[in-house]
């Protein structure tokens, strides 16, 4: 639904500007959630992994099963044959994903920016599908994206 949404605010910005329809939004409040999942993966105590990675399940239980499984594969014995805690913690080890990290954490250390620009992105949301829940966002790194 949200896909849509960002969708029909491509779709309208394409028609002119005398034409377009700019609909007032500034009497609506939108909550923006930021959640910043590399961070917390790369905080994780790496001396406890296994237990680690079911404390950040099960804070991100949506994210961590796509993260965990899809894009890392860290679940697949094909993938990860000593498992999920050792692959993760080969891959947040790994100095190419840990340069990557520290470059992110640079150039993004606060959100406040983006959370404004979300904030105006969500109200447009909030305008067109009033009985949606609010999206949130969760950022995160891979090489795999």
């Amino acid at each position: 639904m949200f896909a849509a949404g960002l969708a029909i605010l491509a779709f309208a910005s394409c028609e002119p500007e005398e034409k377009r329809f700019v609909p007032d939004v500034s009497e609506i409040t939108a909550e923006v959630d930021i959640r910043r999942f590399e961070q917390d993966l790369f905080r994780l105590d790496t001396a406890n992994m296994a237990e680690e990675l079911d404390s950040l399940q099960a804070k991100y239980p949506e994210f961590s099963e796509v993260y965990f499984n899809q894009l890392l594969g860290a679940n697949d014995p094909r993938i990860a044959p000593q498992g999920p805690a050792a692959y993760v913690l080969g891959f947040i080890n790994h100095p190419p994903v840990r340069q990557l990290y520290d470059s992110i954490q640079q150039h993004y250390p606060q959100m406040e920016a983006l959370e404004q620009d979300f904030e105006q992105t969500f109200k447009y949301f909030r305008y067109y599908f009033p009985e949606e829940p609010m999206p949130t966002v969760t950022t995160f790194l891979s090489e795999y994206a």
